[in-house]
Order: C-alpha cells, then sequence, then structure tokens
C-alpha cells in the first residue's frame, strides 16, 4: 500500500470515528473524507494499485471504479438516506471479488506473480465485508440499529428514525407471540418516533399525504389492535372488539398510502366493524358500515372476489337478522354464484353449505316452501353427516315438512337431525336441545304429548345449564311447555309460564318485541279457557299490534295469528271480525297454493262455530265436514283437533233436535280425547255437559244430572267458584 493511500484511508477512518460523537460538523467532515477516497480511487487507481515489477492497467482502473462507487455513498447508507439504486452499487465490487476469488485459485499453483492481484483481492473483501454491513444488514438485526443510531448521535430526528424501526420490530415479535397489548404499545412508539422523524409530532392534523411516509407503523398499530378484537370476538366479548376494531380502522385511515392492498384493506376493516354492529343487533349501524365497505370496494382496480364473497355474505346475514328475507336472500344468491366458481374447495363447499342453509330459513319464513326445499336439498347434497352443516339441514328439512302438516314425515327427519347432532357433538350442545324443541312441537302437533313432554324436559335442562332461566333461549322452551300444559289441562301451570316468557322477553328484547305476540296470543286463548274473556281481548289484540309492526306480508304463517285472533273474537262475541278474520285465512293460504292444511281446518271450524251462533245450521254442518275432511288427511290416526269437531258436530245436532246423531258424534269425540288425556281434563267435563244437554232435551233429567255432576267433579279441580263454566253447569243441576 503506498503512503497516498495510507494518508487517505487513515483521514477516512478519522472521519468515521468522529460519526459517534454529537456534534453538527461531523457529516460533512465525514462526506469530504469519503469523496476524497472515492474520488482517489476513481481517478487514481491506475497508480495506487500498480507496481514497477507488476502492472495491470484494466484491473486496477476498474478496481479503482468498483471501489469509488460503493465508498461513495457510504455515508447515505448511515444517514438513512437509502434509495432503491443504492443497493446495486455494491454489486461491481462482489463481482470483482469473485473474479479474483477464482483466479487466484486457478493460478495458485503457477509460477506467476500474483501479489499485487492478492493486494487487490484483500482491498476488495474488506470493502466488500464494511459496506455490505451498512448496503445490506436488515434493519432488524439489532446490532446494526444500535451502531447506526450511534453513529448518528447529534441528529435526533434520524434517531427516532431507527427508533421507530426497533419500536416496530419489537412489537412484530410481541404480536407473534399473541401479546397483543404489548405490541400496540410498541406500534404506538414507533408511530410517536416516525412523527418526531418527520417533524410533525406537534401538529394536531398532520397531512395525509406526510404521513404516508410512515404508513407502515400506521399499519402496525391497525394490525395490533385488529387481532386484539378478532381474540376479543372469538371470545365473545363484542362490544370490547368492536371498540377495538373502530380504533384499527381510525389508525388505518390516518394516513393516504397509494396502495391497492391498503384500500382493499380498509374494506375488510369496515366489515369486520359491521360483522360486530351484527352480533350487538345494532342493523342501522351495520349495514351503513358494510354499505361503505362495498362502496370501497367498487373503487379498488384489482379487487379480490374473496372480499366481495365476504362483504355479501355478511351483509345477506344482517338483512337475515332484521327479517330481510328477499334482500338477504338475493345476496346469498351472489355470493354463491363466486363460491360456485371453485365448489371443490373445502372452504367454498363449507359456505356454499351454510348459505344454503340461511336462504331456506329465509324462504320458510317467507312460506315458500318449494324454494326452502330446493335449498335445503343442495346443501344436504354437498353436506357430510359427521359436520354440523349437516345437522342443521336435516333440522331444516324436518321443519319444512312441518310447515306442509307433514308431521310424521317431519318427526322421523327430525330423529335423523337429532341422532346427527348426538353423534358429532357433546350431551349438553345446545343444537341437541334446538332438536329436542322442534321434536316436542311436531309431538304437540301429532297429540303425542307425553314424547312432546320428553323431548321438552330435556331441551329445558340443556338450556337452562347453558343460558340460565332468565335468557330468552330457556323463555322458547318455557313457551312452548305453557303450550303443553295449555293442551293438557294444567291451566294454572301455563298461565304462570306465560307470564314468566312475557317477562323474561320484555326484559331481554325490550318492549313490543318480535317474539311476544306468539306468546301473548297463547296467553289469550289460555284466558279464554279460565273464562277472562277482558283479558283475553286485551292481550289479543296486543299481539296482533305488535305483529303488524314486524310482519306486513300476508303469509300463511302470519294466518295462523288470525285464526287464534279471530277465535278470542269469537269467544268475546265479536263475530263480525272473527268472520272476517277466518275468511282472511283461509284466502291467504288459497293465495299460496295451499288447500288442505290445518290452519284451513281451524278456520273452517271456527265458520262453523260462528254459523252455529247465528243457527244457520246447514251452513254450520257443511263448514265443520270440510274441516273434518282436511284433518282426516293430514292425521292418519285418530286426533284431538277431530274429536273437538265430532264435538262441535254433536252441539250442532242437539240444536237441532237431532239427538240420536248428536250422541253418536258426542261419544266418537270422547272415544278420541279418552286415547289422548287424563280422565279429569276438562274435554271430558265438556262432553259430559254435552251429553246431559242431550238427556235433558230427552226428558231423562235423572241421567241429564248424573253427566253435569260428573261435569262439575272434573271443573272444580280446574277452575274456581266464579268460572262460569261451574255456575253454568251448577245452574242446570238446580233446574
Amino acid at each position: 500500500m503506498k503512503l497516498y493511500e495510507k494518508i487517505i484511508l487513515t483521514i477516512f477512518a478519522i472521519g468515521f470515528l468522529l460519526q459517534f460523537f454529537a456534534f453538527s460538523e461531523k457529516r460533512p467532515i465525514f462526506a469530504s473524507c469519503t469523496l476524497l477516497v472515492s474520488l482517489s480511487y476513481l481517478i487514481g487507481g491506475y497508480w495506487l494499485f500498480n507496481t514497477k515489477q507488476n502492472r495491470n492497467t484494466f484491473l486496477s482502473i476498474i478496481s479503482g471504479i468498483a471501489f469509488s462507487a460503493v465508498i461513495l455513498f457510504l455515508p447515505e447508507q448511515i444517514w438513512l438516506k437509502k434509495e432503491p439504486f443504492h443497493n446495486y452499487i455494491p454489486i461491481a465490487n462482489a463481482i470483482l471479488f469473485i473474479n479474483l476469488f477464482v483466479y487466484l485459485v486457478i493460478k495458485r499453483k503457477s509460477d506467476l506473480n500474483l501479489k499485487n492481484i492478492k493486494r487487490i483481492f484483500l482491498r476488495s473483501f474488506i470493502i466488500l465485508v464494511i459496506t455490505s454491513f451498512f448496503y445490506y444488514v436488515p434493519m432488524s438485526f439489532k446490532p446494526y440499529l444500535k451502531i447506526i443510531y450511534v453513529l448518528n448521535n447529534g441528529f435526533s430526528y434520524l434517531q427516532e428514525n431507527v427508533l421507530m424501526f426497533d419500536y416496530s420490530y419489537k412489537c412484530e415479535d410481541a404480536h407473534k407471540k399473541g401479546n397483543f397489548n404489548m405490541a400496540i404499545e410498541y406500534a404506538l412508539k414507533s408511530n410517536e418516533a416516525g412523527k418526531k422523524w418527520l417533524g410533525i409530532e406537534n401538529i394536531k392534523n398532520p397531512d395525509k399525504n406526510d404521513l404516508s411516509y410512515i404508513s407502515g407503523s400506521y399499519f402496525r398499530i391497525y394490525n395490533a389492535y385488529k387481532s386484539l378484537a378478532n381474540n376479543k370476538f372469538r371470545n365473545k366479548n363484542i362490544k370490547e372488539a368492536l371498540d377495538n376494531y373502530i380504533v384499527a380502522h381510525d389508525y388505518l385511515t390516518a394516513c393516504n398510502p397509494d396502495s391497492e392492498y391498503w384500500q382493499e384493506e380498509i374494506s375488510w376493516s369496515l366489515n369486520s366493524i359491521g360483522i360486530c354492529y351484527t352480533s350487538l343487533k345494532d342493523y342501522e349501524k351495520a349495514d351503513s358500515v358494510f354499505l361503505l365497505a362495498i362502496n370501497n370496494y367498487e373503487k379498488l382496480n384489482n379487487p379480490s372476489e374473496e372480499l366481495l364473497l365476504y362483504l355479501l355474505r355478511n351483509t345477506a346475514i344482517s338483512l337475515f337478522e332484521q327479517r330481510e328475507y328477499d334482500y338477504s336472500t338475493e345476496l346469498f344468491k351472489s355470493a354463491n354464484y363466486i363460491l360456485l366458481k371453485d365448489p371443490l374447495n373445502h372452504d367454498n363447499k363449507e359456505m356454499l353449505i351454510s348459505n344454503y342453509n340461511y336462504i331456506s330459513v329465509n324462504s320458510i319464513s317467507q312460506d315458500k316452501l318449494s324454494d326452502a326445499m330446493i335449498n335445503v336439498e343442495e346443501a344436504l347434497l354437498l353436506g357430510n353427516k359427521e359436520e354440523k352443516s349437516y345437522c342443521l339441514s336435516t333440522l331444516y328439512y324436518g321443519l319444512i315438512y312441518c310447515k306442509l302438516d307433514q308431521y310424521y314425515k317431519a318427526d322421523s327427519i327430525l330423529k335423523e337431525s337429532l341422532d346427527c347432532y348426538k353423534a358429532i357433538s357433546e350431551s349438553n350442545n345446545q343444537d341437541i336441545a334446538e332438536c329436542y324443541l322442534a321434536l316436542s312441537r311436531i309431538n304437540i302437533s301429532l297429540a303425542k304429548y307425553k314424547n312432546a313432554e320428553k323431548y321438552l324436559n330435556l331441551g329445558i335442562e340443556i338450556t337452562k345449564n347453558n343460558y340460565g332461566t332468565k335468557s330468552s333461549r330457556y323463555a322458547n322452551y318455557l313457551k312452548t311447555l305453557a303450550q303443553l300444559n295449555k293442551i293438557t289441562g294444567n291451566y294454572n301451570s301455563a298461565e304462570k309460564q306465560c307470564y314468566e316468557v312475557i317477562d323474561i322477553y320484555t326484559k331481554e328484547l325490550g318492549a313490543n318485541n318480535n317474539k311476544l305476540p306468539e306468546i301473548l296470543l297463547e296467553l289469550a286463548e289460555l284466558e279464554t279457557i279460565l273464562s277472562k274473556p277482558n283479558l283475553a281481548k286485551m292481550h289479543s289484540d296486543n299481539s296482533l299490534f305488535i305483529m303488524n309492526e314486524y310482519d306486513t306480508v300476508l303469509t300463511p304463517t302470519y294466518s295462523i295469528f288470525f285464526n287464534n285472533v279471530a277465535y278470542i273474537d269469537y269467544y268475546t262475541r265479536f263475530y263480525n271480525s272473527a268472520d272476517s278474520l277466518y275468511r282472511k285465512v283461509i284466502e291467504i293460504n288459497y293465495n299460496f297454493g295451499l288447500y288442505n292444511n290445518t290452519t284451513i281446518a281451524n278456520a273452517l271450524n271456527g265458520m262453523g262455530l260462528l254459523e252455529t251462533k247465528k243457527r244457520n245450521y246447514i251452513k254450520a254442518d257443511s263448514l265443520f265436514n270440510e274441516s273434518l275432511k282436511i284433518l282426516k288427511k293430514i292425521f292418519i290416526d285418530s286426533h284431538p283437533s277431530i274429536a273437538n269437531i265430532y264435538l262441535n258436530k254433536g252441539v250442532l245436532f242437539t240444536l237441532q233436535g237431532k239427538l240420536t246423531e248428536a250422541e253418536v258424534f258426542i261419544k266418537q269425540a270422547f272415544e278420541i280425547n279418552n286415547h289422548f288425556f287424563e280422565k279429569d281434563h276438562d274435554i271430558f267435563a265438556d262432553i259430559y255437559v254435552a251429553l246431559g244437554d242431550i238427556k235433558k232435551i230427552g226428558h231423562h233429567n235423572e241421567t241429564a244430572k248424573d253427566y253435569y255432576r260428573q261435569a262439575l267433579e272434573i271443573y272444580k279441580k280446574h277452575f274456581d267458584d266464579k268460572h262460569l263454566k261451574i255456575i253454568s253447569v251448577k245452574n242446570k243441576i238446580q233446574n
């Protein structure tokens, strides 16, 4: 090494060492030293790297150029003024080093004088090691960060830049370990350091374009808050999850980087917020957020179909929960269009099944039973019997047949669903309880009251353990139990349970919620039995008022409410209103192509009672017979509903003086009910009263009184002395 080179390298070393000290003049000194060395190698390489004994003009010049370039930009690496093209600058020296290494290996045993080449090779190696450290070592390498931090003493804004990277790596490390709170803390520190580096830490509303320089720190904050929110959401802490998603979104939108990925992430973020609002049943905000997400999606140049899929599906779920069934179904169908592009993909297949199930429920809710059947069969076709989605599809399949009044088939399918859930779930799984609830309702329809009670008790036990006795879930079961107790004659228990259900629904879901109409009507029907006409009418009217707030579409399911309200009107002597409602029930069902279901049969029976009151006996009998014809098609075996019509016909014939025919029908009613109810059920008291009336008209007074006394004995087990039936039957005994 020549004296001149030793001098300039010594000056360079001094300039480099001065960087460890904090004074403002150190940077021009180091820049000057670097420039001196760089120019010396560039211009003087030929003289510096050659000796009189061993000259290599080309190698000396090329080496000088390679060394010059890499040294010239070294200060900018230390001062963090890195540009993309800087990465290519050390390559020339690296190529020189490799070529010299290969050449020396090949010529190592030759007689050539290689001293000069070896010296150039050594210089290349030293420069390559030193400069590569500053050019290529990543900021995540802690020794590098510490060296850079110290070398920038006196320039706090650059040191803040270094700290920004340091905190960011600590953030990522905490994130990987699942310590999201610590990740947030480091991300915020990284962001604050970045602002200090930009000199905008004290500006209240900095320009978003300026903040784009530190967009990485904003994304890390967003990511940390999002992960914390995801964790909260998985643990069902929806409100906390929402709060963290909103904070995450605020940081995501705080700057304005020119990035398609970033803009897409904004839609994903809004999607997460919308899901939380849906879970919290704040549907207005949910829909608003989903709309923002979709609008943002439409602005993207190359948006992913996956994002659109989730936006469509989650909006559809929100609309589903708001009972906006048509809109919900259309969005689910749009989502399915995307999924069907790759139906064999496992995730796509699972989502398709879920979507078909949702569409099925939408269709069931609208009484579009053929559409429901098509979609649930699609779900079953794709499903696997070892997955819950298949069990759920089977459950919906059974409910469709229940809606079609095919109760025996529905019962069989629902048992399959129950077995499916039992095979893959724990015994306390709520899905099993839901199957028990569905089966109990089917068995009530089939008049298999013991089975219904068994299923109901099993479902209640699971639900009580899972949700407690103050939840609307529990109330759903208690409501069905009240219905069962009403049918089987346990009226006091039924009344108490009705009020308990109303209290639970009101406290959890608020006044006038959509679950109240059914239980209010159940209570009203019970109050007709308990001889409380004013309360019955009040609860019936309230039920219909609330129902009209939620359902304005006249469907067969909705018509069931009209049927029950009509009976309350009949009982409370609002005959014109009752007649109008019964006719509306039949019209609604006919509009849906339904001509032979239990709803129509009940409406015809109700109209028969009205015609009986009007003394239009022939018309009444015709209506009873139409009702009977439908019910005998639905129920293969005998059924209390059939017995009820026989009793009505018996009363009708009694009024006409056709005592023999009347007694035949009434005794048929007795025989049928005898298969379903205990001997002290008040239905038998009603039958005894009807038989007593026949005997009294036939002038068999003692026999009539014996029937009346049997009726009174049963009535007293169910009602107090002020009950109209007790007062009436006592009068019959005395007269």
